[in-house]
């Protein structure tokens, strides 16, 4: 009992925990990625046909977008740059994994 006390002391010094944030929607964040991986020059389909990504890399490429929480930041730098070939925004999640891939 005395330890269920200290951890509730604990928990309430330490303040609101922040839990897990929820993902963003699974359709919106694929063909959002795959328009700003079109406007960077990278097709991803391909990138699987070629081997160059697993199925378990392009899932945890959506995965990655889809946590980041900039999906309205992305659909707004879409609508603005998508015509600037090879642009990856900086807030982009997968800016690293979509250069690897061009270069590739």
């Amino acid at each position: 009992m005395m330890q269920m006390r200290e951890q509730q002391m604990r928990e309430q010094r330490a303040g609101p925990r922040a839990g897990p944030r929820a993902m963003g929607d699974f359709n919106q964040h694929f063909w959002q990625l795959r328009a700003l991986a079109r406007s960077a020059d990278v097709d991803l389909g391909e990138a699987m046909r070629e081997h160059r990504i697993s199925a378990m890399d392009y899932a945890a490429i959506v995965t990655r977008c889809r946590a980041a929480g900039c999906a309205q930041r992305c659909a707004l730098w879409l609508a603005a740059n998508a015509h600037l070939k090879g642009e990856i925004p900086e807030f982009c999640a997968n800016k690293e994994a979509l250069e690897a891939l061009r270069e590739a």
